[in-house]
């Protein structure tokens, strides 16, 4: 499995219940992916042994 990291320079990112996400791609196809509501959807998740954020994208 690929990964694609958030990288976010000098800041953190807090995700809390009801946040909303879309992802989209940066290739110039247009496609995206979501919405995602946190604590709503199935994801993203929080992974407790890497505790991180985790978003499964399928093409």
């Amino acid at each position: 499995m690929e990964r694609l990291i958030l990288s976010l320079p000098e800041a953190k990112l807090t995700l809390k219940p009801g946040d909303i996400l879309v992802v989209f791609a940066q290739d110039g196809s247009r496609l995206y992916w979501g919405p995602y509501v946190v604590g709503e959807t199935t994801f993203p998740f929080w992974n407790t042994e890497t505790l991180e954020w985790q978003l499964i994208l399928r093409p």
